[in-house]
């Protein structure tokens, strides 16, 4: 579906004219869109419009140096430098994510046990290493230590252990996860409400979820580790530190850079 896109302007969304099917923001505030006809284009924050390219995906997620990585409709991989779209080496996916190191991350086609590889680039390499062989994904979002947390198809929540080389099951149940640039780790839990799903956030010290007031179907983190949620009705709110604000506005999924600058897709 085709979907239209709004940023965050002092207290209202703002329409950029524009639709998308996904959606990307660098931490210097680069935006970047797969659109409707699934061709990337580039947001230009002095003219206000999307300049388009000659690369077309359905995936995307940008870099922190501002740079696209994209997934094609045959799950090839590209990236872009200097102007140019490059398919990467022997890559293929189906969900994308950089994190702050540098270091990507996709979900592969390969069916692995709780959903499809997680494989990994490191930053400045040339090849793809799928890093289990025993736990897949269908989600993922990475953490300020490049490190992925992802969701399988049971709603299980694991994160990858660095030192031990393998993924670690977390407590609880996740339907979408999201983590901001201060490791903030946020989760939309399994547990069905009114209007969508229970929210969570991780408390590292007890080393346990806590709930937080509310229900969503999408999140995203800001860098100061405060929430963005849209619900099953399109609502869309940010957490204020004890509570939600409701903002002007209806969504079906929200992102949110490391400088703190939101976007959304608005229904």
């Amino acid at each position: 579906s085709d979907w239209a896109i709004y940023r965050w302007s002092v207290n209202t969304w703002v329409r950029i004219p524009q639709t998308a099917k996904d959606i990307g923001i660098a931490a210097d505030g680069t935006v970047w869109i797969v659109d409707s006809d699934n061709v990337v284009s580039k947001y230009s924050h002095d003219k206000g419009t999307f300049t388009p390219s000659t690369q077309t995906a359905v995936a995307i997620a940008v870099d922190n140096e501002g740079g696209a990585w994209v997934i094609n409709a045959q799950s090839q991989i590209f990236r872009q430098t200097h102007q140019h779209f490059v398919q990467t080496n022997n890559g293929v996916g189906r969900d994308i994510g950089v994190g702050a190191d540098g270091t990507v991350y996709v979900i592969g086609t390969d069916p692995t046990p709780g959903g499809y590889g997680v494989w990994r680039r490191l930053h400045q390499a040339k090849d793809w290493h799928k890093i289990s062989e025993y736990h897949g994904a269908v989600t993922l979002a990475v953490d300020t230590l490049g490190n992925p947390w992802i969701v399988d198809n049971n709603n299980h929540i694991y994160r990858w252990n660095n030192e031990e080389s393998k993924f670690i099951r977390m407590p609880g149940a996740a339907s979408d996860i999201g983590i901001g640039a201060d490791g903030s780790v946020w989760i939309i839990s399994a547990v069905k409400a009114s209007n969508g799903y229970n929210i969570r956030r991780w408390n590292n010290n007890k080393n346990q979820w806590e709930n937080v007031a509310g229900v969503a179907n999408k999140i995203a983190v800001a860098s100061d580790g405060k929430a963005w949620i849209s619900n099953a009705k399109g609502a869309c709110y940010r957490w204020l530190g004890s509570k939600w604000e409701g903002l002007v506005g209806n969504a079906i999924d929200v992102g949110v850079g490391a400088t703190g600058s939101p976007y959304m897709v608005g229904s």
